[in-house]
């Protein structure tokens, strides 16, 4: 290791001497430039590091002014990014109050014309009810007027039948008259043939042959 050193600060020296000696025309001033030569290096080694100090501050500056510039982005990055979240939450809050609104509004339609149906629907019913009991009173109705109807026509029937039968004994008794006799065949057949009117419009025939016979006076 010595070694190395010793034959480092030889080459070193001797690179100096040559350089005296091959830069200067006298001996005189190469010696000379040999003994300068030492400050001469250590002025150039404050010179560089110098130059050094400042390339190292210069460095360094930079190096600030990039992480002042770095900061002042993360800044405005961070501004940027909390005032779009900030309108980001701005805007889906208004988002959420017009979807609120609009449910509100579409809930409050969907009960209103659920009203409106459901009155649609019990208007239809009262209609359908109404027309249910008119058909079954009606339908009574018929009923009752075709029981008075048949009951009407039995007692007809039982009074004609009643009044054939007088009629009968009468003719069966041998104590009328021929014209009688006639006349109570007449209504016999009359009422043979459904109770028809006699051609004398002037008189309505009772059933009852013992009830005396009223004239009919046309309107």
């Amino acid at each position: 290791m010595r070694e190395i050193l010793l034959v480092t600060i030889s080459a070193l020296l001797g690179y100096i001497v040559v350089s005296a000696f091959s830069s200067t025309t006298t001996p005189q001033e190469a010696m000379r430039k040999i003994i300068e030569q030492p400050q001469t290096d250590m002025k150039l080694k404050q010179e560089l590091a110098f130059v050094e100090l400042e390339k190292t501050e210069e460095t360094k500056r930079l190096a600030l002014e990039n992480q002042q510039k770095l900061e002042e982005l993360r800044t405005y990055q961070d501004i940027a990014i909390n005032s779009k979240e900030n309108d980001t939450k701005v805007q889906i809050k208004e988002i959420d109050s017009k979807t609120s609104s609009d449910l509100a509004n579409l809930k409050y339609a969907s009960q209103d014309n659920q009203k409106t149906r459901e009155s649609n629907t019990l208007i239809v019913i009262a209609i359908l009810i109404f027309i249910l009991i008119f058909v079954y009173l009606r339908y009574q109705k018929n009923l009752v007027q075709a029981e008075l109807e048949k009951d009407t026509e039995y007692k007809e029937m039982m009074a004609k039948k009643e009044y054939a039968e007088k009629i009968l004994t009468l003719l069966t008794s041998g104590n009328l008259s021929i014209e009688m006799e006639k006349k109570l065949l007449n209504m016999l057949d009359e009422l043979h043939n459904g109770g028809k009117q006699s051609k004398n419009d002037n008189f309505i025939y009772h059933p009852n042959p013992e009830i005396e016979q009223l004239p009919f006076q046309k309107k």
